[in-house]
Order: C-alpha cells, then sequence, then structure tokens
C-alpha cells in the first residue's frame, strides 16, 4: 500500500547557508523564525501566510514522517525500517513477504535524494531490489554470511549491503528473496532507504532496533520561480528537472561570493561585509547577553520580548521618515512604526555616545523588559544591529500629560476628574516600578494619556 503525505514537520534544523539566524533575516516580515529552539526559514514557516504552500507548513502534527533536520536544498525526514521475513521448506527458495512502501512523495516539492541516501540491507543470504509502482526494479544488492566471517563497517557485502538509487525517485518499495537454503529455518533481513552520511564509520547490527527510525534525505525545491524584482536583484534562480517527464522546480541561491542569506526572500541575500557589520552591533549592544537571558532556564519574563532585524526596522518606520517623528528629546528620537501584521508601536532611537552607556543600555533594557503593568508602557522588542540600538515599545495614543497641561483643547477637556485618575494610575505604576518588580527602579518618567487610563514610559 502506497502511503500518501500531504505535508511534513519539523523535530529538529541546520541550514547551511543560513548561519547567523540573529544577522541574517531568514523568514518573511512578521513571522516566527523560530518554535522553541527550532530556526524556521522561508519557504518553510509557522502560521497563515508565513509558509510557502502546505507542504512547507512547519506546525502540521498529525502526519508523519517527522522531519529531523533541514540542510541546503535538502531535509532529513525520520522513516520506519523494514524487517523482512521467510521459511525455506524442502531446500527450496521462497519469496520473502513483500515490504512496507516508502511515502509516496507524488505532487509535492520533494523527492528521495540520489545523492544522500543508500539502499542499506542487513542479514544473512538474501537481495533486497526496489521496486517501483509498477513493480520495476530500480536498484538492489545482495547481503550473504560465511561462516566466521564478521560484519565489517564498510557494508559491502558480508551481512550487510548497501546501493544507491536512482535519479528522481518520488516513490518505491522492496521485494526480497532468501539465497540461503536451510530447511524450516526462519530468514529475516532489515532493509531501510538511509541518510549515507549516518552510517559512516559506524558497524552494522542486523537487528531491527538500530536502523528505527531510519534517517532518510529528502531534496526540496520551488515549483514557481519567486517573483522578479529588485528585492531579488542578489539571487538567482534556476530550472531542476530530474527526468523527462518530471516538471522540474526551481533552486535559488545568493549571487557569486560576496553574498549570503535567503534566496527565497525579497532583500534575503546580503553583502557579507553589511552582514559582519550587522553581526558586530548585534554583540556590542548586547544582542548575546539578551538571547543569553531569554534561553535561561526562568525565561517566562522574556517571552514578549523580540529581537528586530534592522530590515524590519527600517520597514516599519519607512527608513527614518521624519514625518513618523512623534518627538525629540535629550535621551534621543521616538519614531512611529508599523509593523507587517499592521500593528502601530513607538521605537525609540537612543543617544548613545560611549560604551559605558552601552552598557547602561543593555542593563536597562533587561530590566524593561521584565516590566508587566497596565499603568506602565510594555516594552515589546529591540534591534541590535544598528550602531545605535533601538528600543520598540507599544504606541499609546493621545498624546503626554505635559501636552495636554500647556496645550490643553476642546476636544479633550481636562477635567478634575480625568486628573485624579492621572495621578490614581501614575502612583500604581510608580509603586509597581519601585517595589513590586524583579528589580526595583528608579528613573525618570513621562506621563502618556490612554484612551483606558494612565500609563507611565520609564
Amino acid at each position: 500500500m502506497w502511503s500518501q503525505i500531504p505535508s511534513l514537520m519539523f523535530s529538529s534544523w541546520l541550514l547551511m547557508e543560513i548561519t547567523r539566524a540573529s544577522q541574517v533575516r531568514i523568514a518573511k516580515p512578521g513571522c516566527k523564525d523560530h518554535g522553541g529552539n527550532i530556526t524556521i526559514p522561508s519557504p518553510f514557516g509557522i502560521g497563515p501566510k508565513c509558509y510557502h504552500n502546505h507542504w512547507f507548513d512547519s506546525c502540521q502534527r498529525e502526519v508523519s514522517p517527522i522531519q529531523q533536520e533541514i540542510k541546503k536544498r535538502t531535509l532529513v525526514i525520520s522513516t520506519a525500517s523494514t524487517g523482512l521475513c521467510g521459511t525455506t521448506n524442502g531446500g527450496s527458495s521462497e519469496l520473502l513477504k513483500p515490504a512496507l512502501s516508502s511515502y509516496d512523495l507524488r505532487g509535492s516539492p520533494f523527492l528521495y535524494s540520489k545523492k544522500h541516501n543508500v539502499l542499506l540491507v542487513g542479514g544473512c543470504g538474501g537481495s533486497v531490489t526496489v521496486v517501483d509502482t509498477k513493480l520495476q526494479t530500480v536498484a538492489g544488492c545482495a547481503a550473504v554470511c560465511i561462516n566466521g566471517s564478521e560484519v565489517t563497517k564498510s557494508c559491502y557485502g558480508l551481512g550487510c549491503c548497501q546501493t544507491t538509487i536512482p535519479f528522481s525517485l518520488d516513490h518505491y518499495g522492496f521485494k526480497a528473496v532468501n539465497l540461503r537454503v536451510v530447511p524450516n529455518v526462519s530468514e529475516c533481513l532489515v532493509v531501510a532507504l538511509v541518510d549515507s552520511s549516518s552510517i559512516i564509520n559506524k558497524a552494522i547490527d542486523t537487528q531491527l532496533s538500530d536502523f528505527a527510525p531510519a534517517p532518510t534525505v529528502l531534496e526540496w525545491r520551488m515549483e514557481n520561480l519567486p517573483v522578479q524584482s529588485p528585492s531579488y536583484a542578489n539571487s538567482t534562480c534556476e530550472l531542476r528537472k530530474s527526468g523527462a517527464d518530471d516538471e522540474g522546480g526551481y533552486v535559488c541561491r545568493c549571487r557569486a561570493d560576496f553574498y549570503q542569506g535567503n534566496p527565497y526572500l525579497p532583500f534575503g541575500c546580503q553583502k557579507r561585509r553589511d552582514i559582519r557589520l550587522k553581526s558586530k552591533y548585534f554583540k556590542r549592544n548586547g544582542g548575546l547577553l539578551l538571547k543569553q537571558q531569554m534561553s535561561s532556564e526562568d525565561s517566562s519574563s522574556f517571552e514578549r520580548i523580540k529581537i528586530f532585524t534592522s530590515h524590519e526596522r527600517e520597514k516599519a518606520i519607512d527608513g527614518c521618515n521624519e514625518n513618523r517623528i512623534l518627538g525629540k528629546g535629550g535621551q534621543g528620537t521616538v519614531f512611529k512604526g508599523i509593523l507587517p501584521d499592521g500593528k502601530i508601536v513607538s521605537i525609540k532611537r537612543s543617544k548613545i555616545v560611549n560604551e559605558r552607556q552601552l552598557n547602561v543600555f543593555i542593563n536597562e533594557m533587561v530590566i524593561l523588559s521584565q516590566i508587566n503593568h497596565r499603568n506602565a508602557v510594555k516594552l515589546l522588542g529591540c534591534c541590535l544591529e544598528t550602531e545605535v540600538p533601538l528600543l520598540v515599545y507599544e504606541y499609546v495614543p493621545n498624546g503626554t500629560l505635559a501636552q495636554h497641561i500647556h496645550n490643553p483643547s476642546e476636544e479633550f477637556p481636562f477635567t478634575w476628574e480625568m486628573r485624579l485618575q492621572i495621578a490614581t494610575d501614575t502612583a500604581n505604576a510608580l509603586a509597581y516600578m519601585h517595589s513590586s518588580s524583579c528589580i526595583p527602579i528608579f528613573q525618570r518618567y513621562k506621563i502618556i494619556q490612554h484612551p483606558f487610563g494612565q500609563q507611565v514610559q520609564s
């Protein structure tokens, strides 16, 4: 029976071309690039509009196989090994029971990789062939045992054999024949399509438990070419066909040796020099310290914090457009930002001029990330890939208290009842910051108006 696989899912991850997740954008804007400690790049994704199509949906939990690892243009899945057993009677060889088939990848962007997989057979006195849906043989090998011989690591015939598979294989089955004639003795073989790198320098045993589950490598392609625009100028795509009947798919890569990143994203490929500079700023601005804090055992207070890339920051504030400036002061400039999901935020660019102030900034960022009070403005995230780090706060409309005191308007009458409410809300926020938060905070504050009460920003 040929199994169907409508989708794949992740359990762990390695992307060879995208090695600096904190410096190179790997997911679509507004989409998560991590699920727990798993990195998820485009065209894979979590959530609507974040993956290319349902084949690349990383949140499918109901189906098999389990996805184990992703490399450059390949992914590793977990497949079951197969036990083939039969009995010889009266000296005659008996065809062993047909094996379970592979996952059927027809109609998907995935193929079983000829380059990375081998057919592995463990046992004595049996031959196994790989067959397609028409039961035509496409590969095979035989394993024999000689008295006194030992199974070797090379796996070239004594107790174990291996062979390659053809190109463009999207489904297969096994068929086995018992070659050793021992009357009334049950003979068993174990068969699996295995990632060849997983068996290097490893002695092969013929026990089923040593092969299950077996890592199998799939190659993946994009059926449609990404939209050609200046945003893809640093990447190239080419059509790959595996056979005459194969419609093929596109494989993309970053251009030349001067770019790296994710070629399946707009502006996904960046100059290595720019990436190194962003990496330098990220480390200097406390990115490693913040990530360490976020990955610590007691990291519940960091669940609300997001580390934005410089590209996301540029897009949010439209390249520091002056029309987005909400205010300027001695501590820096505040911009109105719009995230890809439409959420409005405030982005503060501080005036930091020396290393000592940077250390203070890092410390304050860690403290502010733990503030959670209805009358205190929430820190949503930060961008550390720029020369001057930025903080991303929730956006609170209606301006500051100072604006309403010194510039009153008829549309927003400033009654004594409102003033009392402002004082109460402010006192609650200050009391929380000074005594109830994890670390007491003593700082200058700005009181800003909110439709549902007052909020204090440190």
